[in-house]
């Protein structure tokens, strides 16, 4: 099993593929990494490291296009030798493009996560109550207008 690649690192990866109008190959791909100021020193690494991580990447995020920018030869396998380039749909946003890296970003210091254990048949009964609205938002409703929410 591979190492997973860190969640900065990969947001990295997309800002650099998302600020990119052609397919960009590893090689170009650190280079630019290198002048990311987010980026610890750590997670920098020399362009043929990159080659095996960027590979990696492109498997794991199916959002990433790769493409065939040149071939030279064949190995002696019997494989073609190809250098590949990686790119964005053109119509890829910065944040669509870091949700699909499966990077989620901390929520504001004035926000907390609040599990709530409610039965089936309660939840089903707040939502005929409140037609058109999900559960959380009824929650949240609820919870601003200080009503218990369970009868």
């Amino acid at each position: 099993m591979p190492k997973k690649i860190p969640k900065q690192l990969r947001k990295s990866i997309m800002k650099a593929l998302v600020n990119s109008t052609e397919p960009l190959s590893a090689s170009n791909i650190s280079e630019r990494l290198e002048d990311d100021k987010d980026l610890p020193q750590s997670m920098k690494k020399p362009p043929r490291q990159f080659t095996f991580t960027m590979k990696q990447f492109a498997r794991e995020v199916g959002l990433i296009q790769s493409h065939i920018m040149a071939s030279n030869g064949i190995s002696r396998h019997g494989s073609p030798r190809v250098r590949i380039g990686y790119a964005l749909p053109k119509e890829t946003s910065l944040a669509e493009a870091v949700e699909a890296a499966g990077v989620i970003e901390k929520p504001a210091k004035e926000s907390r996560l609040v599990t709530v254990r409610m039965s089936l048949k309660e939840i089903s009964n707040l939502e005929r109550q409140n037609p058109g609205l999900t559960i959380e938002e009824i929650l949240l409703l609820k919870t601003q207008q200080h009503e218990p929410c369970v009868n």
